[in-house]
């Protein structure tokens, strides 16, 4: 065997074997998270504050599953509402009614590749913490709420985000919804509205 094909064998092997490495830690990650999600989590987001430039309002996340399969506002919910134009409000709405029907292992899968790392870091930005744990606390919330029978969607990692409560930047979160909204309605098996739920 030339020196050429060896070189080339052993960087054939390599890969593989980095390939199966990668595929064994997620599957184990999997049935860590699968053993850890058959009891409730201890902290699922119960309150969600926004931030609005230097205004900040918080809601009970009960007030936000009620509106998104009523669309009746509690009055809290209501004030806040209040202070979006209408497109942000619609978008607000669709958000919340967005389900992706994807599994734990898929989620986790597509978390881990080059744009599933973009998508988390650009997510960050959106969640306001008092520490360095963003990236790993929205990772175990939408791979947590990947777990509802209603498909992952805001409702579902918010049930699912390891903290009481989530802080979100409100002109951030409204960006990353404008400009992923589309990219998924065209993915098959979207549902958004209250048949999708």
């Amino acid at each position: 065997m030339a020196k050429d094909d060896f070189e080339d064998y052993l960087l054939t092997k390599m890969h593989r074997l980095r390939h199966l490495l990668i595929g064994l830690s997620g599957s184990l990650l999997v049935l860590i998270l699968d053993a850890a999600c058959s009891v409730t989590p201890s902290f699922a987001a119960e309150t969600i504050s926004f931030r609005y430039g230097v205004l900040q309002r918080s809601l009970p996340v009960q007030d936000l599953q009620t509106y998104a399969e009523t669309q009746e506002a509690s009055p809290e919910l209501k004030t806040f509402l209040r202070s979006l134009s209408d497109d942000s409000q619609n978008t607000v709405q669709t958000a919340l009614q967005l389900r992706l029907p994807l599994d734990v292992v898929t989620v986790d899968r597509a978390l881990r590749t080059e744009y599933g790392q973009k998508v988390l870091s650009e997510l960050a930005q959106v969640i306001e913490r008092d520490d360095d744990a963003v990236v790993q606390a929205l990772r175990a919330g939408l791979v947590l709420g990947s777990r509802s029978p209603g498909g992952l969607g805001v409702l579902s990692f918010l049930e699912a985000y390891p903290s009481q409560t989530i802080t979100i930047n409100v002109p951030e979160a409204i960006n990353f919804v404008q400009r992923y909204e589309q990219l998924l309605r065209r993915a098959p098996g979207v549902r958004s509205g209250p048949e999708g739920q």
